[in-house]
């Protein structure tokens, strides 16, 4: 336990050493502005098999997802040191002639990165609210989740000063409010973003 503590707080500790930098740097070294952000992550595991009618079946993993959302980036006078907070919506969809399932949520990520020239390399915190898996037709059902905290990690290649697509890790637990069920969503994703810093 104290192992898995200790990996937590190392993962923490750089987003959080960004922020409070920036935060200490005079508002005039500091350029904020608006961002965007769109990508797509996907894990191992299963929250869904669905079948359908005619025989076939599509699978919902836990993580799965197209995402895409906007919120305010912070970077420091040299460019080393920047930080996000972003809200998005992030869902999975499978759909036939007989019904449609839908796996949604809002993530609000806290993110902070420390930049090369060519590079930038951070993680911070998730937090993932109104998790709610809708089926209709034949697929009918209705499972609300709680609202779960988790962690990213990514890495991504920048494009000019305020672009950038890189790799991101997620991990947090899904713990459902009616019925007794819980599902990690870790996993690996591709993302994107540009800001106007």
């Amino acid at each position: 336990m104290g192992y898995r503590m200790g990996i937590r707080v190392k993962w923490l500790a750089a987003p959080l050493a960004a922020a409070l930098a920036l935060g200490a740097t005079p508002s005039r070294a500091a350029d904020v502005g608006p961002m965007l952000k769109v990508g797509w992550d996907t894990g191992r595991t299963l929250l869904l098999q669905v079948p359908f009618a005619d025989g076939s079946s599509q699978q919902i993993r836990v993580n799965d997802g197209l995402y895409g959302g906007g919120g305010i980036a912070v970077v420091n006078e040299t460019r080393t040191l920047e930080a996000e907070l972003s809200i998005s919506y992030k869902a999975k969809l499978v759909t036939q002639d007989d019904g449609q399932l839908d796996w949604n949520r809002i993530p609000i990520d806290l993110l902070g990165f420390y930049r090369t020239s060519n590079y930038r390399f951070g993680g911070g915190l998730t937090y993932h609210i109104y998790p709610k898996l809708r089926g209709t037709g034949d697929a009918q059902m209705y499972v609300e989740f709680e609202n779960a905290l988790g962690v990213v990690g990514q890495i991504d290649m920048l494009f000019g000063e305020r672009g950038s697509i890189g790799l991101r890790f997620l991990k947090l637990e899904y713990k459902a409010k009616n019925i007794d069920y819980k599902a990690k969503s870790d996993g690996i994703g591709v993302t994107a973003s540009i800001s106007f810093w």
